[in-house]
């Protein structure tokens, strides 16, 4: 949900060859926060970009192949609200 809130993109079917939000999102930024702004939604350019790559970061985290490597919910909210 982070993905397609930062990006304003579908999860799937927008990007062709069965690919989705996640493989496209990682190849376009190599998962990195400072290349969000190659994916990042223009409609939310009155956000600062700070606020939008930690959602970014977030979103990345909750997208990990690793189940382990995910964060819990309890992580995602004090990642989002606390930092």
């Amino acid at each position: 949900m982070f993905l397609e809130l930062v990006t304003g993109r579908n999860p799937v079917g927008e990007f062709g060859d069965g690919v989705d939000i996640v493989q496209r999102v990682r190849k376009m930024t190599d998962s990195h926060k400072e290349s969000v702004v190659k994916v990042l939604d223009p409609r939310l350019t009155s956000i600062p970009l700070h606020e939008v790559t930690d959602v970014f970061y977030v979103a990345m985290l909750c997208v990990e192949e690793q189940a382990v490597e995910r964060p819990t919910m309890r992580e995602v909210i004090l990642e989002s609200f606390c930092s």
